[in-house]
């Protein structure tokens, strides 16, 4: 049996796949890099919405749509993208690249995304029960995003749940 929170996850998962798709049409382009939601969940639902789009993900996904694609990466501070070439970077329930947040993740992903490309995390932040959780995120973040040369950065609490524990949104936009 799975564990509830594996369980839960396409619930949580899909206030950013909604998201995704409502700001797609401001988006500079046609390319967005999943960088590892659970089993490329959010991904997926791009790329079946999206049929017009290529979705790289970095986790293989079960009978993939036609315009996604596994990608393998080294180091998030080394993705395998031209300058300019995404038109969003999408994270949800990702570990590495956020223990690994600092300036040369920070600017990799400035240079891989276009003018007007989107960075969007969700993630549950710790709670009453747990408070020692990993939040996956500094609390410099939105400063730190800011300072490799993001615009609009923000944090927003989506929705709280019964364990009091939060969904919180981190998105930052590159300047055009």
């Amino acid at each position: 049996m799975l564990p509830q929170e594996e369980l839960l996850a396409p619930r949580f998962l899909e206030p950013l796949a909604d998201r995704i798709r409502v700001q797609a049409g401001r988006f500079p382009g046609t390319e967005l890099f999943d960088l590892g939601s659970p089993r490329g969940y959010v991904g997926r639902e791009i790329a079946e919405d999206v049929p017009s789009w290529t979705v790289c993900t970095t986790n293989e996904v079960d009978e993939a749509p036609d315009n996604l694609e596994t990608v393998t990466i080294d180091s998030f501070s080394d993705l395998r993208f031209d300058d300019d070439q995404l038109a969003a970077i999408v994270g949800v329930w990702i570990d590495e690249p956020i223990r690994a947040w600092k300036p040369a993740v920070l600017e990799e992903w400035f240079r891989v995304l276009a003018p007007a490309g989107r960075l969007m995390f969700l993630f549950r932040a710790p709670n009453s029960r747990n408070p020692d959780a990993p939040r996956q995120l500094p609390p410099q973040a939105v400063p730190m995003l800011e300072e490799a040369g993001f615009e609009h950065a923000a944090e927003r609490r989506l929705q709280f749940f019964p364990d009091a524990s939060e969904l919180v949104r981190l998105r930052a936009v590159k300047p055009e």
